[in-house]
């Protein structure tokens, strides 16, 4: 707190010979608007320039591996950042940088840290360098203006909530790597129309895809193990799903809400389909349903009034022993074909 809330201070610059500088060392300078980072230190320290609201660039020396956490949170008129050679961006380090328009990671990225970017409302480019593997929770949420983003094939994890809340991404590009997607990661990106899961993917968590109501199309990568609760909850311009041999139980409320949904492939090891996992798809019209499906729990296709037909890759016998619970009256209206085949 050396120069906390100094409020003449208007210009800073720190010599080479500086190798340690303290947490929110110059927090709450509100006229800080010129730094020069000459020192040779290894991080850029917790809160250092905590709603430094006059502040309108930064270029991060060579020396600096990490930004910590709340470094650079509030700075309201940043708008040109250079991020130097750092490893780790920490929690918050950009929180509600509203004039920031552009941020690209070098190459020598790892991670970026829970809320790191959140609500810097004028982000329209982010390049993310070709290292960066772990995104934390709500890294890049409640950012209005970023219409696309593009994945190294180095990412294995995007946190819960990671660019929820999105509302004009259009297009996600994902690589060969990625092992999971977190609860709630692309919470009401209500333009997002398309995606394409690729076969390293094995988790995608609850309420993942919630209220991407322009989503049309998902392929689901063939390494798939587990979609969580309500994962694609009011998916509302859905009109097909073939989910893969690799997941073995439908979730919760999967699809409630796809109302535009006509048509359902499970995968071939499914023994469990979730309590209103299709409820109040009130279009859908065939399921093609595997012979190793055990139960159908209750709710699960409640309010499907068009739903006609049920291909089944089994017998009568299969069929008849099948638990079904409650409010699943559809599936006794709908007329059943017996060992089906694609």
């Amino acid at each position: 707190y050396a120069f906390y809330d100094a409020d003449a201070l208007t210009a800073l610059t720190l010599p080479k010979s500086v190798t340690s500088v303290g947490d929110y060392a110059f927090g709450d300078c509100d006229a800080l608007s010129d730094v020069t980072w000459k020192g040779m230190c290894e991080r850029i320290p917790y809160g250092a320039f905590y709603e430094c609201e006059s502040l309108t660039s930064f270029e991060t020396p060579e020396s600096v591996w990490l930004i910590d956490g709340y470094a650079f949170y509030g700075c309201t008129r940043l708008a040109s950042l250079d991020l130097g050679e750092i490893r780790q961006i920490g929690e918050c380090a950009f929180y509600g940088c509203s004039a920031l328009g552009a941020v690209s990671l070098p190459s020598s990225a790892l991670i970026v840290g829970m809320g790191a970017f959140a609500k810097a409302s004028a982000l329209s480019d982010v390049k993310l360098g070709k290292g960066v593997r772990d995104i934390d929770d709500a890294a890049f949420a409640e950012i209005p203006s970023l219409t696309e983003i593009s994945f190294p094939k180095a990412l294995r994890r995007i946190g819960a909530g990671a660019f929820s809340g999105c509302t004009s991404l259009l297009s996600v590009s994902f690589q060969k790597g990625i092992t999971e997607i977190g609860d709630g990661a692309f919470y009401g990106c209500s333009r997002l129309s398309a995606l394409s899961l690729p076969n390293t993917l094995r988790s995608v968590g609850a309420r993942a895809f919630e209220d991407c109501v322009a989503l049309a199309s998902v392929r689901f990568g063939d390494g798939l193990l587990s979609l969580g609760e309500a994962a694609f909850y009011r998916c509302r311009s859905l009109t097909s799903v073939v989910l893969p041999d690799s997941l073995t139980v439908i979730g919760d409320y999967l699809f409630v809400g796809c109302e535009y949904l006509t048509s359902v492939t499970l995968g071939r090891e499914v023994s469990q389909i979730g309590k209103g996992a299709f409820a109040k798809c009130y279009r859908l019209e065939s399921v093609v349903l595997p012979d190793t499906l055990l139960r159908i729990a209750d709710e699960a296709f409640m309010e499907c009034y068009e739903l006609k037909r049920i291909c089944y890759r089994g017998d009568t016998d299969t069929y008849s022993e099948i638990l079904v619970g409650s409010e699943n009256d559809a599936l006794s209206q709908a007329s059943v074909i017996y060992r089906y085949r694609d």
